[in-house]
């Protein structure tokens, strides 16, 4: 059985790994500045989209 792709499986120096990285980073700095997960959880999502489309 294969198991699904995670971050540990993304080559750093190609370009597709900018979009799950920066969204990382959006999503777990978001709290710090808003105290709001949902807010989080839809920045990161939003970042993720916009970079890989």
């Amino acid at each position: 059985m294969r198991r699904p792709p995670c971050l540990c499986d993304l080559p750093l120096t190609q370009s597709r790994a900018t979009a799950p990285l920066a969204a990382l980073a959006v999503t777990v700095g978001l709290p710090c500045g808003a105290a709001n997960g949902l807010l989080s959880s839809i920045g990161g999502t939003v970042v993720s989209v916009a970079l890989a489309g």
